[in-house]
């Protein structure tokens, strides 16, 4: 089993009437065993492209992205700690 990614990305475009737009888009991803980064990235890109309703042909600027593991790691508790 691979670990679960979470994702958050802004992208940004102009629109047919010459409008800039921009959208952010969050979620996790399962990569599979032969995932690079790079296949990572463009399928966040793309996924949220489509959330926007755009076509491939409209050029997008991405403004914000983070691919960190979704699994947060449980703190160590220090001395004299009664959380």
């Amino acid at each position: 089993m691979h670990p679960t990614y979470h994702w958050l990305v802004t992208i940004q475009w102009t629109a047919e009437d010459g409008t800039t737009t921009a959208l952010t888009g969050s979620g996790t991803i399962e990569p599979g065993s032969k995932a690079t980064r790079e296949n990572l990235t463009l399928d966040v890109i793309n996924h949220t492209r489509k959330q926007a309703g755009l076509d491939d042909d409209t050029t997008v600027a991405v403004l914000f992205l983070s691919l960190e593991p979704n699994e947060l790691k449980k703190l160590k508790k220090q001395k004299g700690d009664r959380s």
